[in-house]
């Protein structure tokens, strides 16, 4: 399963802390990063959209650059109904 905006959450481990996190990919309006809602826009995002299970990405941050692992992706629970999903 690849992540898409809004229909899925990857969930990240950073390599250098271990730190682990849940997003989800939202529009705009709807962006709140304490909240774990990330902009589809954002350099995160942009990273993660396409990825997969095991996937590496690398993002620049403002304090460097940063690797995270995507360790699963898992689909929002009533946004979409079976047969939406293929």
């Amino acid at each position: 399963m690849r992540v898409m905006p809004g229909h899925q959450n990857p969930h990240t481990q950073e390599e250098d802390t271990g730190e682990k996190t849940v997003w989800q990919i939202v529009g705009e309006p709807e962006a709140d990063a304490h909240k774990g809602k990330i902009s589809v826009t954002s350099p995160i995002a942009r990273a993660l959209i396409g990825k997969t299970k095991d996937d590496t990405i690398e993002v620049d941050t403002p304090g460097g650059a940063k690797i995270y692992k995507v360790r699963r992706v898992e689909w929002l629970e009533g946004k979409l109904s079976q047969r939406e999903r293929f």
